[in-house]
């Protein structure tokens, strides 16, 4: 099968491309795993991310949606919510490309190192206001964006 159809190649490259930014900030399952949140004070966990994988389509033009979860705790007006929400938001947006349009990498996983082998294209962003929750007991706020990603590729 080509590199470009293989969905280990995919969530590889997108783990790599938000662990690179993000770091030990964000994880990957389908619950919304957090970090250890019993800590206060100082070192009090207050911000984390989690990252759903969905559907991959493996046509010409190949498509791969994931949620975004943005968590944050101990955020009574959601401010932190909202700068966070746009730091990822600059993570998937490109105001130096003509178009506005971010390109993350794909990797040929198999390959060690591992290889560039072509770039995803954030097609769009669906940022969804509706589930901003709110968790009384310690101000949990979580805020969801679905993202569509799309790439040339073929089976």
């Amino acid at each position: 099968m080509n590199p470009l159809s293989k969905e280990y190649n995919i969530k590889s490259s997108l783990k790599k491309y938000f662990v690179d930014i993000l770091g030990e900030t964000v994880t990957f399952d389908r619950s919304l795993a957090s970090p250890d949140i019993r800590t206060k004070g100082n070192t009090a966990i207050t911000s984390w991310y989690n990252i759903k994988f969905g559907e991959m389509g493996r046509n010409a033009l190949a498509d791969y949606s994931f949620d975004l979860y943005i968590c944050t705790r101990q955020d009574a007006e959601g401010m932190l919510l909202c700068q966070n929400t746009d730091t990822i938001f600059d993570l998937l947006i490109d105001p130096t490309m003509s178009d506005g349009t971010k390109r993350i990498p794909i990797y040929d996983v198999s390959k060690d190192p591992w290889e560039q082998i072509s770039s995803m294209v954030v097609q769009y962003i669906y940022d969804s206001p509706v589930l901003d929750i709110t968790i009384p007991e310690d101000e949990t706020k979580i805020k969801m964006l679905t993202v569509l990603l799309r790439w040339g590729a073929a089976i």
